[in-house]
């Protein structure tokens, strides 16, 4: 999909190119009408050797309708007569009769518009979205070492909170993960034991908006304001139950200490190599929580990951009076459980669906 707006003194009309042909809305994205992709092409002239990239941003001079620029991966251009002939730009030749120069960046742009297509031509469908985030919400700030496919913050953030490990009684017990990669569960517990708000230490999209300076910037100084006096009185009070960060690989555990820190929370948590066995797993105290995110066999041979689902289960079953909270990619692990998850929620990790599942491990469990 390819879409571009353009500036007309009279208003804004939205092109749109995608495999099911092109269209053009002059009513903010509210009705498409079909055209022929050559009169679509005068709106979006391509004067670069790459065939089919996309022009990010085109304009048209209010007050010189032949005088068009435009914006792509290579940079920005401008043309005299109406898009035959085009011109590069440098930064100092950028246009700002608009109110804002053209963000030379066009993965970052000032201002983001999401424009989504769906349905058949004759029955389009589109919503036309201002990205109020910038990046994407996931990224919290604090991810400085990788691991191989880390869990994302949100999903993190939502295994916890679905998995019932927010509440004030969850979160006086211990909490346990024993296959913690880049330790995105355990960062987050923390995190949300020390009160600190979420992407507290990022910048959002809307604060680079020209409106956004002024009265808007005064109120959201006050919410940060709040937001940092919250996280410290957090950080003042006493850690409410011991937080275990464990992974067999060493990299991953130096990693998951890097991240720590980056977010501020590692003397808050404990970090062990685990044992070669998952199923050593033994309770440190008579309850707590374990959280984990095993391996869903996309790297793995099924084999191996049987064995491992085997020992994983016969491991947390033995946790009588402990909370076990999975997100499991694999309908294995479920049934190597042989106990009814007390939770269950259809999650999607990435594009695979995966299972939050929470089982309450008692001496007399309940059966399948």
């Amino acid at each position: 999909m390819c879409t571009h707006s353009i500036q007309l003194a009279d208003g804004t009309m939205y092109v749109a190119i995608s495999a099911a042909g092109a269209f053009r809305s002059e009513n903010g994205g509210e009705s498409w009408t079909p055209i022929n992709k050559s009169v679509a092409a005068e709106f979006m002239p391509d004067p670069y050797p790459e065939v089919g990239q996309c022009v990010h941003k085109l304009l048209v001079h209010p007050k010189r309708p032949q005088r068009l620029w435009q914006q792509n991966h290579c940079g920005v251009y401008r043309s005299d007569d109406r898009g035959d002939n085009w011109e590069r730009l440098d930064e100092n030749g950028l246009p700002t009769s608009f109110g804002f120069p053209l963000a030379l960046d066009p993965e970052d742009p000032d201002v983001s518009l999401v424009l989504h297509l769906a349905g058949e031509p004759a029955s389009l469908r589109a919503g036309l979205f201002l990205d109020l985030a910038g990046d994407p919400l996931h990224r919290r700030g604090y991810r400085v070492a990788m691991t191989d496919a880390p869990l994302k913050e949100t999903l993190a953030a939502a295994v916890l909170m679905l998995g019932g490990l927010r509440d004030e009684r969850a979160a006086a017990l211990p909490f346990v993960d024993p296959m913690g990669g880049s330790g995105t569960l355990a960062i987050e517990q923390a995190l949300a034991a020390r009160d600190v708000a979420p992407g507290l230490r990022r910048r959002f999209g809307f604060q680079r908006w020209p409106p956004f300076a002024g009265a808007l910037e005064s109120s959201w100084r006050a919410l940060l304001e709040d937001a940092h006096a919250q996280a410290a009185a957090g950080r003042a009070r006493p850690l409410p139950a011991p937080i275990i960060y464990a992974d067999i690989d060493g990299q991953a555990l130096a990693a998951a200490r890097r991240n720590a820190a980056a977010a501020g929370v590692e003397p808050d948590i404990q970090f062990q190599p685990a044992g070669t066995d998952v199923g050593d797993l033994k309770p440190r105290w008579p309850a707590g929580n374990v959280c984990t995110n095993p391996p869903y066999g996309e790297r793995q041979d099924l084999r191996d990951l049987d064995a491992i689902y085997r020992r994983l289960a016969t491991a947390f079953r033995r946790l009588a009076g402990w909370g076990v909270v999975v997100l499991s990619g694999h309908p294995q692990l479920a049934r190597e459980m042989r106990i009814k998850p007390r939770i269950t929620h259809r999650l999607f990790n990435g594009p695979l669906e995966v299972r939050l599942l929470r089982y309450e491990i008692g001496a007399a469990p309940d059966r399948l």
